[in-house]
């Protein structure tokens, strides 16, 4: 496999084009509300031109940079690291294309649950598209020098175990690029009471404080963490520790 095309291991043959490849086990993982509308086709038509800027914009108290920053910012940290790349919670594909504009030498896999979201990628990136899980990645070890992860942490069913799987995939040294809504404790204390309790609950939202994911990321075995903050909205770079040859 490489980052012009894929090779057939029983022909020979070359293909130029890359497919979207189905690795989500049989029995679909658990779904909120909140999840199975970004599943939508309509959530993936208007996600990058409507849904992203207002709901990141309000949640983040309209601090949050804005796409283009955001990618230069991740792109930035991203040269640090050999590829493969892999684009966790990708979306409709806009970052992915962007990494492959800058570093078309580079094997980029574009990775999401939503169909719908993987589709509209079609269109757009010249990304490997791969449906899988985050939660139970379909990749070997060691597979990626960096797996960038914006936006999604919070959304998992198992944030902690999505981070253990990004660890995985990593090369030793490799990094972890991720986002995360950040609530100040108070919130959490408000989503927890009977009134709003359902409503997060069905929103996928894991209320996370910046202190929780930091910690969150240690544990796993990440080391080497950054922070930039921009109102409730957390950029963090994260390393996989080296192998040690002392």
């Amino acid at each position: 496999m490489s980052a012009e095309g894929l090779d057939c291991s029983s022909c020979g043959q070359h293909s130029s084009s890359l497919p979207d490849v189905d690795l989500v086990a049989a029995a679909e993982p658990e779904r909120t509300l909140g999840a199975a509308f970004i599943d939508s086709r309509l959530a993936a038509r208007i996600y990058q031109s409507l849904w992203r800027p207002l709901t990141f914009g309000l949640s983040s108290g309209f601090r949050k940079p804005s796409f283009a920053r955001e990618a230069e910012l991740v792109l930035t940290q991203l040269a640090r690291h050999s590829g493969p790349w892999l684009d966790l919670a990708c979306g409709p594909g806009a970052l992915a294309e962007r990494m492959l504009a800058r570093h078309p030498e580079e094997l980029v896999v574009a990775s999401d649950l939503s169909s719908a979201m993987l589709q509209r990628a079609a269109a757009r990136s010249r990304a490997f598209r791969v449906r899988a899980d985050a939660l139970n990645l379909p990749f070997a070890d060691g597979a990626f020098g960096a797996v960038v992860n914006l936006a999604a942490l919070d959304l998992y069913t198992d944030p902690e175990r999505a981070l253990r799987e990004c660890l995985r995939v990593l090369k030793p040294g490799g990094a972890w690029l991720g986002s995360c809504f950040v609530w100040p404790e108070r919130w959490l204390r408000w989503s927890r009471t009977p009134l709003l309790a359902p409503l997060f609950s069905e929103s996928g939202s894991h209320g996370l404080t910046a202190a929780a994911l930091c910690n969150l990321l240690r544990r796993v075995g990440f080391t080497a963490i950054e922070e930039r903050a921009f109102g409730g909205y957390l950029l963090v770079w994260a390393e996989k520790p080296p192998i040690s040859t002392g």
